[in-house]
């Protein structure tokens, strides 16, 4: 649930948007210990609130969400950069996602590391950083 009231990035956010876009409806604790429930139809300003920034707000003590349907067959790539590359990748990443022909399930990820192991030259914090491009697809 806390990495849905943050946003939630997710591997099907191509098909059916953020994490936090399949909220329904969450009770809520509020600051003054009145527990509340927020959704399209009350507390509407709260519920919007909550769906992204939703630990600002109170104490989400229950959700109800959208499940969607499993997808039955997906793939997930993993690359390595080191930081000497990223300015590239990157270039790269934002070029093919300006184009509008994509299709919703492919999804690109990047998560930033210390990885001596990848560059052990460079051991310090700024110079061992890579990027872990992830690209997901599926049938």
């Amino acid at each position: 649930m806390g990495i849905m009231l943050g946003g939630g990035h997710g591997y099907l956010q191509g098909l059916f948007g953020m994490l936090a876009d399949q909220i329904i409806e969450a009770r809520v604790v509020l600051a003054d210990g009145t527990s509340v429930m927020a959704s399209e139809k009350s507390n509407k300003d709260l519920f919007w609130a909550l769906r992204g920034a939703g630990h600002n707000f109170g104490i989400v003590t229950s959700i109800k969400y959208k499940v969607h349907d499993k997808i039955p067959k997906w793939t997930v790539y993993s690359f390595n950069f080191k930081q000497d590359k990223l300015e590239k990748v990157f270039e790269l990443a934002n070029k093919y996602m300006d184009k509008l022909d994509h299709p919703p399930q492919l999804t690109m990820f990047f998560r930033f590391n210390r990885r001596p192991d990848v560059d052990p030259q460079s051991v310090s914090l700024l110079h061992s950083l890579a990027a872990i491009y992830t690209v997901v697809t599926w049938d």
